[in-house]
């Protein structure tokens, strides 16, 4: 995490039934600037509900679904090996399913806003972002030192 992004995280609610080995766990988060290519400023904080689906048996988070407050579902896959960004934010030795979730989002809005739109990686989530966010967010580009 950058010293200067703001977010919080807050686990709402745990357990309920377990399916296949599955628990679920529902967490809200609330994001108000983030920096790293770039600063980006919410005027209104960005609010997402996040379950994590737990895996009992070895309680590691599996999969995040994040529902962003303007309606837009995002599924987050949780383990190394499925998603790169695990760490983006800052290490995450332990794969703590709020540090995930919060580097892929990270990323993705880093990348919605300060990477060029006809990157062949700029796809459909990119501009459902940009779109719904535009007006919620200024975004300042740092300066090459």
């Amino acid at each position: 995490m950058h010293p200067l992004d703001k977010y919080t995280a807050r686990l709402a609610s745990t357990g309920g039934e377990i399916k296949d080995d599955l628990r679920y766990d529902w967490y809200e988060m609330e994001i108000t600037e983030l920096c790293s290519i770039g600063s980006l400023v919410f005027k209104n904080p960005l609010k997402l509900d996040i379950s994590v689906a737990v895996n009992v048996k070895t309680n590691l988070g599996e999969t995040a679904n994040a529902c962003f407050d303007f309606g837009m579902d995002y599924r987050i896959p949780l383990r190394k090996e499925n998603n790169f960004l695990y760490d983006y934010a800052g290490i995450n030795d332990e794969l703590d399913p709020m540090k995930t979730v919060f580097a892929t989002i990270k990323f993705d809005l880093m990348h919605t806003f300060f990477h060029y739109e006809g990157d062949p990686n700029y796809g459909h989530l990119h501009w459902a972002l940009r779109g719904m966010l535009k007006d919620r967010v200024v975004a300042t580009e740092h300066e090459n030192e």
